[in-house]
This record gives structure tokens, sequence and C-alpha cells, in this order.
């Protein structure tokens, strides 16, 4: 995931800030934990507070994942939509 992510912000000619999500995994824990996991880390980054301590845009996030994680992205992308949350990009790469 970091190469990628090197990569987009090169082709984008703007740095960016991302976090990576461990969200829980199966069959520990069920369906939607792991979807329940990345929407929570997805609010917390919104958080006014979290963005100027780190020093992003909190109006610039969005959400992405590769292969199992593009499914958990997807949900989490139109769980958040659905609640207000605005993203600013969904990326799903070979989402299962």
């Amino acid at each position: 995931g970091a190469n990628f992510l090197a990569s987009v912000s090169a082709r984008l000619r703007e740095p960016f800030c991302w976090a990576s999500v461990e969200y829980t995994l199966a069959p520990e824990h069920k369906f939607p934990q792991a979807i329940d996991d990345m929407i929570a880390a997805t609010q917390a980054l919104a958080e006014p507070a979290m963005a100027e301590k780190y020093a992003y845009d909190p109006a610039k996030i969005g959400v992405a994942g590769i292969s199992s994680g593009g499914l958990v992205a997807g949900h989490a992308a139109t769980r958040l939509s659905s609640a207000g949350l605005k993203l600013s990009f969904v990326s799903l790469l070979y989402p299962m």
C-alpha cells in the first residue's frame, strides 16, 4: 500500500497524509466489525482537532482499499456518505 500511495502522491504533484486502518478480521470478529472499524477511524480523522494536531486538511479525506480492504472501504464509504460525511475520494482496487 505505501508504494502505491507514494505513486499517487507523485502523480498528483501534491503531498498528502494517509492512515492505515488495522481493522479487525474474521473469524474472530463478525461482519460488519471491520467496516465499523474503518468508519470509526475515518470519523476520527475528520475531527478538526485531529487534523490540526497532524496538520492536514480534514475536508480532503477519503477511503481506499485493496482486495478485501476494497470491500471494507466501499461499504464504509457508503455508510459514511449516508451519515453525512463528505469524502474527497474513494479508491477501490480489486475489491472482493
